[in-house]
């Protein structure tokens, strides 16, 4: 038993349609930007819910009249007469025609569709028009390309440096990417616009093509350091522009899935920054939302400061021209994790830690306190003032790691005959030798003089702080290798030569940074890393 009404089926699964202000807002959360809108429904009741067949009930209305045969004839003779009289746009009798016969062939069906926006195909319209532009094609840059075009995007522009043109035509060319010549191309036809440039050079390269930007698009900065790059884009880029800025908290060569994503809405509507992360979702990263302050602020306390205690330990290892794996106190599960990550910074390119040490304004302090816990500690080493080194180190320790007999939460790290599998070391483990550890000592000391707890960041977690804070954690948790490595940083005098060096290193990368010199940075980096080539 149904109910027919002018040939409709009454009430058969059949949806209710939304208010026009809720429609209209569903049309925008999706993308759509919406230049012009009217609410046709009945005044009265647009803020409720209506059923789509609700002027075919009750009492006379004009909008009921204007759904009976004779109200449907009225209606198309008038926009005809509308359209005649160039009154409406060419084409409007045509298309009121289609939208009649498709609710008589719905009608005569007895079938009605959900009306819903579909969020699927609004994605695959927009994967076919929007167009998306990358400048600089360094390793993140060309990664980021890649894995866009990899989603279904379709217009992906990139360029790098004009020199590099040919090549990279010829290298892309079955990529799926449109390599152009230069970043003006680049920036006069995209819609959303990546510049994924080395932090000291975002000012010059904004201030090159930032003014040729298309009308309205939506400008995003990858470096690692926001405060240059948001000046940058605020002095050069024109008002119009929406400006989101983001950072993948890992390198190229690290997947890129469930790692944090940093997104930042410095200057874009919630539709233009809806679109920025649609985008970016296909590095199915976790995005963390933070403001380029408080951003700068934990790549302080996180990134910086870590690269330099590793840093620090290549250059003693080079200064001391020894290789770690053929060392007997670098033998064990955590120094496997110093190693392995002291190489894989040596391994990448210098500007990736330069910038974000010395571009970044707060990360100073950081490391310049990190350079004074290593020299504390290593005074208080070679006095042997054994009770004060040790009250020092455990109540840094209390306050970064809390006391683990009142803590339920599990150890980052994996165990220790685990790590020992990953190891480079050709020394047997029994044969290994006591350290001090001044690297993970001084760290925690540097947490605590800084007040910095690092579980607090773990939302911004990149792999090298996770590890560092793991094997730190490790250390602490573990009494007897932590009463172990005092007693060896006080008393061993083997190993003293080696913590000297570190200190020495620790106190030049800081001076370096202090300094801010790139020029500096990059010969250190280089020298040290040329050392461990294979």
């Amino acid at each position: 038993h149904v109910r027919i009404i002018h040939g409709i089926e009454e009430g058969n699964s059949v949806p209710s349609l939304s208010s026009y202000k809720q429609a209209l807002e569903a049309a925008k959360n999706v993308g759509f930007e919406v230049l012009e809108n009217e609410d046709l429904s009945p005044s009265t009741l647009s803020e409720y819910h209506l059923p789509w067949y609700y002027t075919l009930q009750g009492g006379f209305s004009l909008s009921g009249f204007r759904m009976t045969r004779i109200g449907r004839w009225l209606t198309h003779k008038f926009v005809y007469g509308l359209e005649c009289l160039h009154i409406v746009a060419p084409g409007s009798t045509e298309v009121a025609s289609i939208l009649n016969n498709t609710a008589d062939a719905l009608s005569d069906s007895h079938w009605f569709p959900n009306l819903e926006i579909s969020m699927e195909r609004v994605m695959m319209s927009e994967k076919e028009t929007l167009e998306i532009g990358l400048i600089g094609l360094g390793d993140m840059g060309l990664m980021y390309a890649k894995r866009i075009v990899k989603a279904g995007w379709k217009r992906v522009n990139v360029c790098d440096l004009p020199v590099h043109y040919d090549r990279l035509k010829e290298q892309l060319k079955d990529s799926g990417l449109n390599v152009l010549r230069d970043g003006y191309a680049v920036s006069r036809r995209s819609d959303f616009i990546i510049y994924s440039v080395e932090a000291e050079n975002i000012d010059k390269v904004v201030a090159m093509y930032g003014p040729s930007t298309k009308l309205g698009a939506i400008v995003a900065g990858q470096t690692s350091v926001k405060e240059p790059e948001i000046r940058a884009f605020e002095k050069y880029l024109p008002e119009d522009i929406h400006i989101v800025s983001c950072h993948s908290l890992h390198g190229p060569t690290v997947d890129s899935r469930g790692q944090p994503l940093v997104m930042i809405n410095y200057r874009a509507s919630p539709e233009k920054f809806g679109v920025s992360t649609r985008v970016l979702s296909c590095l199915e990263s976790q995005i963390v939302e933070l403001t380029y302050e408080e951003h700068d602020r934990i790549t302080a306390d996180t990134q910086a400061v870590t690269h330099v205690a590793f840093l620090s330990m290549g250059t003693a290892w080079k200064t001391q021209k020894q290789f770690p794996w053929e060392t007997p106190q670098y033998t064990g599960g955590i120094e496997n994790v110093k190693v392995h990550m002291a190489m894989r910074i040596y391994s990448n390119k210098w500007h990736v830690y330069a910038g974000l040490a010395i571009m970044n304004p707060k990360a100073r302090s950081q490391v310049k306190q990190y350079a004074q816990s290593v020299s504390d500690l290593f005074k208080l080493m070679i006095q042997e003032k054994e009770e004060e080194f040790t009250n020092r180190v455990k109540m840094a320790g209390e306050y970064v790691f809390g006391k683990f007999t009142d803590s339920p939460r599990e150890p980052i790290l994996l165990s220790d005959s685990l790590l020992d599998e990953f190891s480079l070391s050709s020394v047997p483990k029994s044969q290994r030798k006591p350290n001090s550890h001044l690297s993970l000592l001084a760290m925690v000391d540097c947490w605590y003089r800084s007040g910095i707890r690092p579980y607090e960041h773990m939302v911004c977690q990149t792999p090298l702080f996770r590890l560092w804070t793991g094997i730190a954690e490790y250390l602490f948790r573990n009494t007897e290798m932590l009463d172990e490595a005092i007693q060896s940083a006080l008393y061993s005098k083997d190993i003293r030569a080696d913590d000297m060096e570190f200190y020495s290193a620790s106190k030049g990368w800081a001076e370096c940074i202090e300094i801010g010199n790139m020029v500096t940075y990059q010969k250190r980096f280089e020298d040290t890393a040329k050392f461990f080539e294979p």
